[in-house]
């Protein structure tokens, strides 16, 4: 390498996506003792994270649990009053996807996997170009 070269990181895998496969490629390969990097456009976790699986599961959950109310009389409870307050049931789905994005980025650090933020892309053969708010890396 010359003077003027820069050295790249080096990995024994890079994974480009941060969703539910992405953090568990990841994790094993530093299981079996790889060196990872896990490139992440946004937060650790991905669409089903942070707009996907985990908040409507959320929101559905809620709604069950009035449902349930509604029918407790069939069974002998009764509710005197049920209110749905909508900004207490988004904030419950906020600490939900926070709580899990938190144990996400912490289970990361613990096993020694780098989390990169930007865009990755395959830019030749054994390199990964990340574009991080317009500043270009280069993985190998």
């Amino acid at each position: 390498m010359s003077g003027l070269e820069s050295a790249k990181a080096q990995y024994n895998l890079v994974v480009i996506g941060g969703g539910t496969g992405g953090y568990a490629a990841a994790f094993r390969a530093r299981e079996l003792g790889l060196t990872v990097a896990l490139i992440e456009r946004e937060k650790l976790g991905g669409t089903c994270l942070h707009r996907g699986c985990v908040p409507t599961k959320s929101l559905l959950h809620s709604a069950e649990l009035v449902e349930t109310i509604r029918l407790a009389p069939r069974f002998g409870i009764r509710v005197r009053e049920e209110e749905v307050v909508w900004s207490d049931v988004q904030k419950a789905k906020r600490e939900v996807v926070q709580k899990i994005y938190t144990g996400l980025r912490d289970l990361a650090k613990a096993r020694a996997v780098d989390v990169i933020h930007g865009d990755g892309r395959l830019s030749e053969q054994d390199i990964v170009g990340v574009d991080s708010d317009g500043d270009e890396t280069e993985i190998e």
